[in-house]
């Protein structure tokens, strides 16, 4: 079960998209997210060659952590959005030791907003 503040969010938010969506100047939707991978990540199964030419090379997770960050909407990606950086921590523990508020506030604001076709209005 959903708590009662989720759920009322929730419905705020898209009572929010379908006014946006149907008024006669909608603003752009941008939708963002976070994710990390390791270095030498691959996957299990992938298309290769039978000679090894292509394919993964290394079937372990080891190595670097890498934190990427970017944003996009209907057109795609927006361009110059993209915030990719090495984990201070490497591949140990929780990576949001590295992406925290501050350097999540400061792409928002230096990368994100500045890249929105349009401008962006503060809410």
């Amino acid at each position: 079960m959903e708590k009662v503040d989720i759920v009322a969010a929730r419905n705020k938010y898209l009572r929010y998209i379908q006014k946006n969506r149907e008024s006669s100047n909608p603003r752009p939707e941008v939708y963002l997210d976070e994710t990390w991978i390791n270095q030498n990540q691959c996957v299990e199964r992938c298309w290769t060659v039978n000679d090894g030419s292509a394919g993964p090379k290394l079937k372990s997770g080891r190595g670097a952590r890498f934190i990427i960050v970017h944003a996009g909407g209907r057109q795609g990606f927006i361009p110059g959005a993209l915030l990719m950086f090495r984990s201070k921590n490497g591949a140990k523990g929780d990576y949001h030791d590295s992406m925290d508020h501050e350097r999540f506030k400061a792409w928002f604001k230096e990368q994100l907003l500045q890249n929105i076709q349009g401008g962006c209005e503060d809410h």
